[in-house]
């Protein structure tokens, strides 16, 4: 366990970028919020340009256009779980992108 109490910091990342991407959608995004997200990042991501490039394009997007800031954020954490957790991200079914359940 890491200084700041986070066991695993790709799960602490999942979860955090995850409840963004929610409160994006539904919601408002908190200040405190986007502050623990990057924190997170420069703490335990610091090295790694992916992370880096989609936590930075979340919060520049965030101001102009919430839902692509959003739809941006859940797309690299699919990307992000399939490169972290091989074989732990789900299939895509064919539901999924039926526009009409979106």
């Amino acid at each position: 366990m890491g200084a700041d109490g986070i066991k695993s910091p790709v799960v602490a990342l999942g979860l955090q970028a995850q409840a963004m991407v929610l409160a994006a959608r539904h919601t408002r995004v908190a200040a405190a919020d986007r502050l623990a997200l990057l924190r997170l990042t420069l703490r335990h991501f610091a090295d790694d340009q992916a992370v880096r490039a989609a936590v930075l394009d979340f919060e520049g997007l965030l101001v102009r256009d919430v839902r692509a800031a959003a739809d941006r954020l859940a797309e690299f954490l699919e990307d992000f779980a399939a490169r972290e957790c091989p074989g732990a991200a789900p299939e895509r079914h064919a539901w999924q992108d039926r526009a009409d359940l979106q």
